[in-house]
């Protein structure tokens, strides 16, 4: 059995280590000493997110100062802070951030392929603040800018390509909440191509028609129409693959508005089954 140290050693530990906000160039130090030489090993990605804390102020003896404020490392404001992100809370920040991290991880040795973060407004806006900035950095008229990919300056006078993507568990959600509200109109093309329309009462019928299965509830996962408070990702996720899998729009006892909104949550889903399928080959 493992015995952890006390609090107070723990506390004593942490004091020694400088957190601060912003870039930490100690950590990029480590990197470059700590990285591989196989090619391979230094294919990575950058995952950033946010989370809410609840605001407070709090005072460090051994520092002599008050943190709790915004504080994105170049800059402190008196305002209290009420979020805490890989980069920080506004997009401007993260822009910067974002170019700032590429560069020193490129530098050090890194290639970064693709980043990944979740449906927020504030990445949602920093991810189309660095795809209209990469239009910017076209070079010549033969100088090709993909549109989905972003574009990092180096320091050699080179470039950087990041992929962005959104974590595909979140994109489900989105779509789950979207349909919520409003139906979805798509084109479907098997033999003809056609216009169908998927809506949220189809898939509460669904659920009625095929209660064989009832390991999960659509009650449980997704509460009321009105009560979003429940964002239970991969609840969402194992609802839709499972219960609204690619066969049940091929029965016979569905009505054609359900199997039309299958078929959409069959594509949907699909983002899901492809995700997981890379993160189980991944582990090995």
């Amino acid at each position: 059995m493992f015995i952890l140290p006390s609090e107070r050693t723990l506390k004593a530990t942490l004091a020694q280590v400088s957190i601060r906000p912003g870039i930490s160039n100690q950590l990029f130090n480590v990197l470059s000493r700590k990285i591989g030489r196989n090619k391979r090993d230094r294919i990575c990605t950058i995952i950033f997110d946010e989370i809410q804390i609840q605001p407070h102020l709090d005072y460090l003896l051994h520092e002599d100062r008050v943190i709790g404020f915004e504080d994105d490392g170049t800059k402190r404001s008196g305002a209290v802070a009420d979020d805490v992100a890989v980069f920080m809370l506004r997009a401007s920040s993260i822009v910067s951030f974002y170019k700032h991290i590429v560069a020193e991880a490129t530098a050090v040795g890194f290639n970064i392929i693709a980043s990944v973060c979740d449906m927020g407004s504030n990445n949602i806006k920093a991810i189309n603040d660095l795809l209209d900035y990469s239009k910017r950095l076209q070079t010549s008229e033969d100088d090709v800018v993909l549109d989905n990919v972003i574009r990092i300056p180096l320091r050699d006078n080179q470039y950087h390509e990041v992929i962005p993507l959104f974590d595909p568990s979140y994109l489900l959600k989105a779509f789950r909440n979207g349909l919520l509200e409003r139906d979805c109109q798509f084109t479907w093309s098997r033999g003809q191509q056609q216009r169908i329309v998927a809506k949220w009462a189809y898939i509460e019928r669904m659920d009625q028609i095929f209660d064989s299965v009832k390991q999960l509830s659509l009650q449980d996962v997704h509460g009321d129409s009105d009560d979003l408070a429940r964002y239970a990702v991969g609840y969402i996720g194992g609802f839709l693959v499972h219960k609204l899998s690619l066969e049940k729009y091929e029965c016979d006892i569905c009505q054609r508005n359900l199997q039309h909104t299958a078929i959409q949550i069959t594509i949907t889903t699909g983002w899901w089954k492809c995700w997981n399928m890379i993160v189980k080959s991944t582990k090995g």
